[in-house]
């Protein structure tokens, strides 16, 4: 996140925050968008039984 703020001259955690605070609807789609991508992926990974860097299988 922080590499992308620095070459976009800007941060995307900022815009979603002011976003949500003036109810606009950009903010509230990332919203729903981030939580469905959240929510598959971790479907995915205990489907596919996959286990992430450094969890040494424990999780």
């Amino acid at each position: 996140m922080g590499y992308g703020a620095a070459i976009s001259y800007g941060a995307n955690i900022g815009a979603y925050f002011s976003g949500i605070a003036s109810f606009s609807l950009h903010a509230w789609i990332w919203t729903v968008m981030a939580i469905t991508g959240v929510y598959t992926a971790f479907h995915i990974e205990k489907r596919l039984k996959l286990t992430r860097a450094g969890s040494k299988g424990q999780g």
